[in-house]
């Protein structure tokens, strides 16, 4: 059985809720600050309070769901993780206090404790993420690490083997050659375990946890070109790669094909097409959450606009009228996204024959 790493925001699910803890211990602080110890007792005894400490809970959980606060902050610095604290902190703030307004509840809390709250919370934040960044990092150097088998050609290892980083969860204890035998060689210090033909006995035998196969390029793995002393002929290489492939999916053994597009520019994400599995290469790309919100956010905005529209229109539709005949608003074909034609309507602002003027 293998487990697949978490994707989302649920992937730095420990971050979040430290940063939940973080956060009610902010508010905390600035409570106990500003009351200076005058109740005599927890915030959490107040009703008020109570409540506005799990409204906290709640949108800082919000949040770091929809901004995706926590995406790569383990490979974040200093700068660009403080930079990050700064924008999540304010938002959780933003959304408080626009809570606080919708309700008409914003004098029965004191206003430097919600500005303690969000000074501590940066800074407690900040703090929190750098030490368990490093604590993490210590764990996957020092935990048990999945054993993994390399397949790739011989003038690929030393690469793959420097790209590999201590804090991964597995480790490489044994190499295949695509293009020769070489079992019992070593290349650059990793040990020549078997041969394609040899491969599913060794992982039988062995402890084994997965394989990775480094292909030379991205198309398909039955047109391998050969090259001179190859240990399997163009024909038949894709056969043994499938062959072992499928041997390693009977023994339950995951495999991993790595795809040679690091010199891709963009986000890559797997996905079902067609009933095909396929890698989408694109700019960005957003959650259905996302698109969803935008598009909420396109239809209130446009539903603004068009008011406004309105009543500029009431004001400046009798004046285009009177000054130039003709229709008040003025209608054009244009280009959109990737291409695709849409009508625009605006308010009309020049004369009918203004083409023909032109001329």
């Amino acid at each position: 059985m293998y487990k697949s790493s978490s994707r989302g925001w649920l992937k730095h699910l420990d971050f979040i809720l430290w940063d939940v803890f973080v956060l009610q211990l902010a508010y905390f602080f600035a409570f106990r600050l500003r009351q200076q110890g005058r109740l005599g007792k927890l915030f959490y005894s107040d009703t008020d309070y109570m409540g506005l400490a799990v409204m906290f809970a709640a949108v800082d959980i919000l949040v770091a769901a929809i901004l995706n606060s926590m995406h790569n902050v383990m490979k974040r610095g200093y700068y660009r993780e403080f930079a990050e604290t700064l924008k999540h902190a304010g938002t959780v703030f933003g959304v408080i206090m626009l809570y606080l307004f919708t309700i008409k509840a914003g004098s029965r809390y004191s206003r430097i404790t919600l500005f303690l709250t969000v000074i501590f919370h940066i800074a407690l934040g900040f703090m929190s993420r750098i030490l368990w960044k490093k604590a993490v990092s210590r764990l996957k150097i020092s935990g048990q690490k999945a054993s993994m088998i390399l397949i790739a050609d011989e003038k690929h290892v030393a690469g793959i083997l420097a790209e590999a980083k201590p804090v991964d969860g597995f480790r490489y204890t044994g190499l295949v050659l695509f293009n020769r035998d070489g079992t019992g060689d070593s290349v650059a210090g990793l040990k020549v375990v078997a041969s394609l033909d040899t491969a599913a006995d060794y992982i039988c035998r062995e402890w084994v946890d997965g394989i990775l196969i480094y292909p030379d390029r991205l198309w398909d793995i039955c047109e391998w070109e050969e090259s001179r002393g190859s240990f399997h002929t163009s024909e038949n290489l894709g056969t043994a790669v499938s062959g072992l492939i499928q041997q390693c999916r009977q023994m339950f053994i995951p495999v991993h094909i790595c795809l040679p597009v690091s010199n891709i520019d963009g986000k890559t994400l797997l996905e079902k097409m067609g009933g095909h599995s396929v890698l989408t290469v694109t700019t960005n790309y957003v959650s259905p959450l996302e698109m969803a919100m935008k598009r909420v956010i396109d239809i209130l905005g446009g539903l603004f606009g068009s008011l406004i529209a309105l009543i500029v229109m009431a004001v400046v539709g009798p004046m285009i009228k009177k000054e130039s005949p003709g229709p008040i608003i003025f209608k054009q074909e244009r280009v959109g996204l990737n291409g695709k034609k849409f009508k625009m309507y605006k308010i009309r602002s020049m004369y009918m024959d203004a083409e023909e003027r032109k001329k």
